[in-house]
């Protein structure tokens, strides 16, 4: 298999696009909109969202219908390039942490432990607000009616949700 050092990292840069990237954000926050962990949409979310599942595939993908080997070596290679890609996705959440208690530290001086506090209530926050995105997401998604209550809605769009799943899993409607 003739790999060259620029497709192997070539190959890290599009897996660390698709699982962290803004662009792929929206597709990757409708896909884990999905409340049922079975749900195939949501796994493929998941698969999205994990530069080492991502990696696995766009490396076997790339070594098998690109540099056309057999789909043993394939996997092995798509095996590496998750690993290489885990590695640079920590690496580059090192580096932004440090960039970010830097530059807190220049605001004022902080101990280590006010930092690391800050920079989990900063990620905290990050996560809450992205849960009410998605969340919001879901109900517009679902075509929630507006004049409904909170969980007069949640429950409208659960049994929409369960609908769906089984629409996709191929399942015979009971009402039927």
């Amino acid at each position: 298999m003739n790999i060259q050092w620029w497709e192997v990292v070539g190959l890290i840069g599009v897996v660390l696009v698709v699982s962290s990237g803004r662009i792929f954000e929206p597709l990757r926050e409708w896909l884990m909109g999905f409340q049922k962990k079975t749900n195939l949409l949501r796994l493929l979310g998941e698969l999205l969202s994990c530069s080492m599942c991502s990696g696995v595939w766009i490396g076997f993908l790339w070594a098998f219908l690109v540099k056309q080997v057999s789909w043993p070596v394939a996997l092995i290679f798509g095996g590496c390039i998750s690993i290489a890609s885990l590695v640079s996705d920590e690496l580059l959440g090192i580096i932004s942490l440090y960039r970010v208690l830097r530059a807190k530290k220049s605001q004022g001086a902080m101990t280590m432990d006010e930092m690391v506090a800050a920079r989990q209530q900063a990620v905290a926050l990050k996560k809450q607000r992205q849960a009410d995105k998605m969340s919001h997401e879901r109900a517009r998604r679902r075509g929630t009616p507006k004049e409904l209550s909170e969980d007069e809605a949640d429950a409208y769009a659960d049994a929409q949700e369960v609908a769906v799943d089984k629409l996709i899993m191929g399942e015979p409607d009971e009402a039927a």
